[in-house]
């Protein structure tokens, strides 16, 4: 599976240039889903089913695919009109699913940036959509409606609040809350 989501990835390269995959938000909405798929470790499906299992070995597990992984991952986030923290907050999320081999379903981080490929909704790579998303997780993180988001956001992620509102204001030309 991983070894499948990286020669995916590699394979539409070669299918488009680099500037076409950055302003198609579909390409890049689907490129986010199999890095999610690519960072839910240790799983088993059973029928229709999935099971996560714990990761009780302190030691990183294969620290080559987890900077891999990042190395995608500001690539893949790089194509949304977001700011550099919340880049690094969903990153950063991602990366410590990850290491602690368990993670939520699969389609709880495509549909917490607003994905559906179904209904044709790119949730983050939709520019006009991006701002509205990164608002509410902004706005629930300095209104303390989130703490546990803020905690993660200043503790894990290493995130800065203060520089993550005013690199919005100065993204989007308006507040956060």
């Amino acid at each position: 599976m991983i070894k499948r989501f990286f020669h995916n990835l590699r394979g539409r390269s070669k299918e488009q240039s680099a500037s076409e995959q950055s302003y198609n938000p579909k390409t890049s909405a689907e490129d986010f889903i199999q890095l999610v798929v690519a960072s839910t470790p240790y799983s088993e499906n059973f029928g229709s089913a999935t099971a996560y299992f714990l990761n009780f070995d302190p030691q990183e597990k294969m620290p080559e695919y987890k900077d891999r992984l990042k190395q995608k991952a500001d690539e893949v986030l790089g194509r949304a009109r977001i700011t550099p923290q919340f880049r690094q907050y969903i990153v950063s999320h991602l990366l410590s699913q990850f290491q602690l081999g368990m993670a939520p379903s699969v389609e709880y981080w495509p549909e917490q940036m607003g994905i559906d490929l179904e209904k044709g909704e790119y949730g983050i790579f939709n520019p006009q959509n991006a701002k509205e998303i990164e608002r509410t997780v902004l706005r629930g993180m300095l209104t303390h409606e989130d703490e546990l988001s803020m905690i993660f956001a200043t503790g894990v992620a290493g995130i800065n609040l203060d520089e993550w509102e005013r690199e919005f204001r100065k993204l989007h030309k308006e507040k956060p809350v």
